[in-house]
């Protein structure tokens, strides 16, 4: 942060300005960060980021309050979203094969699911998912420690635009 202390007394701008710049900072990190964990993520658990995408929500910073966060609903991902083919053997999807399974519509549901017998009887069967909550937590601990550094690249940068530092090219 040293460098964030010697840019502020060497940059003339107003105190608006100054605070301006530091919520488009976090919220330029925040949307940093939100893009590497759900690519992350998706990457890890062959899910498409599309999926992902719609279970991610920002609260950005505002001029108000200056505090920002990223809130992801970590539920398990249903199969039937990631384009299963039933076959023979079970049922396949992106990223994965479910041996024994089969895609039927669930009791009380018009949607069609992917599910599986709990024994060898003709029921219990239960719906399958794929799990993301571990995958997401070990992520985020993971870029935990770049959040300093990058807000603090990015308030620099910011206050230089204000300032004119940079060149509009």
């Amino acid at each position: 942060m040293e460098g964030l202390e010697k840019i502020l007394e060497t940059v003339d701008l107003s105190e608006k300005d100054i605070n301006r710049a530091i919520y488009i900072g976090i919220n330029r990190t925040l949307t940093q960060i939100q893009r590497q964990l759900l690519r992350e993520t998706s990457l890890d658990k062959k899910i498409p980021l599309k999926i992902l995408k719609k279970r991610a929500k920002r609260h950005l910073a505002t001029a108000k309050r200056p505090a920002a966060s990223i809130s992801v609903i970590s539920t398990d991902v249903p199969v039937i979203v990631l384009n299963p083919k039933q076959n023979s053997k079970g049922v396949s999807y992106r990223g994965g094969r479910i041996k024994g399974g089969f895609i039927n519509k669930g009791k009380n549901s018009e949607k069609e699911q992917v599910f599986k017998r709990k024994g060898r009887a003709r029921l219990p069967i239960e719906r399958q998912t794929v799990e993301i909550d571990d995958e997401l937590k070990t992520n985020l601990a993971a870029l935990q420690i770049q959040v300093n550094r990058r807000l603090e690249v990015n308030i620099i940068n910011q206050l230089k635009r204000l300032s004119g530092a940079f060149d509009a090219s």
